[in-house]
């Protein structure tokens, strides 16, 4: 970015919120879902195996409210050799409850940050390397918010902010939509692996007269009865 717009601490726009020190007596699994460091997984916050905590918990813990998160907060580590680590907050139907060592980071002067643009600036590379430097480098370092808040952020024009944010914020876009596919992929071929190649779905649908659902090209492959082996009953002409 040009070197002609100033970098400002990030404290002077922006401030950074420790999650709450909840018990891990009180964790379970029922109850609200609560945001640790290892749900930070970049450039997203992953909520689907959070550990819980109760409504009667949330019920007496002081200024509860403070801790609870909304879709679009950035939340950053504070602690070990994943401190920096930067990802933002989903939308789901849940009440999520930020965890101590986890920073939630919140524009303070609006008129000179905005919140997409504050996201892509600390979600750099160059963000998180600084920030574990804080931290030592090392599996129980931390770094308190007030550190974090003394990194410079560059500052251009509102107007400029919203465009930077709108072109990476596109290009994050289509990267998690690439990643969402090529996980549908793989699910996919696992399953077709299993089918093909564990439980002989093909090979038993033609032992047993009945249509494989496949091209004939690929149904031809398959034979059409089994065989005993050394590991049990296999597709017939097939090797272990």
């Amino acid at each position: 970015m040009s070197s002609e717009y100033p970098f400002l601490p990030l404290g002077t726009v922006a401030s950074v919120r420790s999650g709450y020190a909840f018990k891990s007596s009180d964790m379970g699994t029922e109850g609200h879902p609560l945001v640790k460091i290892g749900s930070i997984v970049p450039p997203r916050v992953d909520i689907s195996s959070c550990d819980r905590i109760s409504k009667e918990v949330i019920g007496k813990t002081p200024g509860a409210d403070r801790y609870l998160l909304k879709e679009g907060d950035i939340l950053i580590a504070m602690t070990g050799a994943t401190a920096g680590k930067t990802g933002r907050f989903p939308a789901t139907n849940e009440e999520c409850f930020l965890n101590q060592r986890v920073g939630k980071v919140y524009p303070t002067d609006k008129s000179s940050i905005d919140q997409e643009y504050l996201y892509q600036v600390l979600s750099r590379q160059g963000f998180a390397d600084e920030i574990l430097s804080l931290a030592d480098g090392s599996a129980q370092g931390n770094v308190s918010g007030s550190l974090i808040e003394t990194y410079k952020v560059p500052i251009p024009p509102l107007q400029i902010q919203k465009a930077i944010a709108h072109i990476l914020g596109t290009l994050d876009d289509k990267i998690e939509l690439n990643r969402k596919t090529n996980e549908t992929l793989e699910t996919m071929a696992k399953a077709l692996f299993k089918s093909w190649f564990v439980d002989f779905d093909p090979v038993r649908a033609k032992a047993e007269g009945r249509p494989t659902g496949l091209p004939a090209e690929i149904s031809d492959l398959f034979p059409d009865s089994f065989e005993d082996s050394e590991l049990g009953e296999i597709p017939s002409g097939w090797e272990v």
